[in-house]
């Protein structure tokens, strides 16, 4: 038996997945959660790295994503926190960056995966729909 995709036709019977935003620029955003809303996911949203923790220890989101530069720690230390919560061990974490990525400092970190701003929506999506067939369980 296969799963349906989040955002598929068939995703409305499966659950929703938890979507974790932590970017502190509003207009970013309100662009990710704009086009994150094609997967049907639920979607939260943090402005920092405190705020994004205390999130994701509420909500235990299946993905996050993490900007790098945020006001109160960057992306790489929230991401170390992150993998050191308990809970949240399936948790796949995403960074985003205007910066030019640095795939070995992100995977040092823990991240499962980097991506240099700016990008294509397709490539976004498709970037997140591959985190997110990683996290689910098989059925």
């Amino acid at each position: 038996m296969t799963s349906a995709r989040p955002g598929s036709p068939g995703a409305s019977s499966s659950p929703r997945a938890k979507i974790l935003v932590v970017d502190d620029d509003e207009y970013v955003g309100v662009a990710l959660r704009a086009a994150l809303r094609s997967l049907r996911a639920n979607i939260v949203r943090a402005a920092t790295a405190a705020e994004g923790l205390g999130l994701a220890r509420s909500q235990k989101p299946d993905l996050a994503i993490v900007d790098l530069g945020l006001p109160d720690a960057d992306g790489y230390q929230l991401t170390r926190w992150l993998r050191g919560e308990p809970g949240l061990d399936q948790l796949r974490i995403l960074i985003v960056t205007g910066h030019l990525p640095d795939e070995r400092a992100a995977r040092d970190a823990g991240a499962d995966g980097i991506l240099g701003k700016p990008f294509s929506l397709h490539e976004f999506l498709e970037v997140v729909e591959h985190q997110l067939a990683i996290r689910a369980p098989a059925s």
